[in-house]
């Protein structure tokens, strides 16, 4: 029985991921989709992008110095209206996974830093169906 229910688990995860892989071609085909180019339509269009900073932990604080050392999460959001689908047309997938290498970045540049610089961790992008 606990067979059955894994083959069958298999199978289904299977059939998803190959349609997000499909839909991840498909978005990021080369012919459609550039990354070092900035996501509009129009050229007159503006990106507006989003910038949240969190610090996540409090390293060290070095009072005759002034410098506080830290750890913190940085979270960009930005629409790019070339990364739409129709979620019928992709068995319901509305959010799909791409790495972050692969999409838009915008250049943000944190000022006053000081010592090591701005490690980016995370490889993935969220990318969420924004078609309506």
């Amino acid at each position: 029985m606990s067979l059955i229910i894994q083959l069958i688990w298999l199978f289904f995860t299977g059939i998803v991921c190959d349609v997000e892989m499909n839909l991840n071609r498909t978005l990021l085909n080369p012919i459609v989709y550039e990354k070092s180019i900035r996501p509009a339509l129009n050229h007159r269009d503006v990106t507006n992008v989003s910038f949240d900073l969190s610090l996540a932990q409090l390293i060290d604080v070095d009072e005759k110095n002034q410098i506080i050392t830290t750890n913190q999460w940085i979270t960009m959001v930005s629409r790019d209206p070339k990364l739409r689908w129709e979620p019928l047309d992709w068995d319901n997938v509305s959010l799909l996974h791409i790495k972050y290498d692969k999409v838009w970045l915008p250049d943000i540049i944190l000022y006053n830093v000081s010592g090591k610089k701005i490690i980016f961790t995370e490889k993935y992008s969220k990318k969420k169906n924004s078609k309506s």
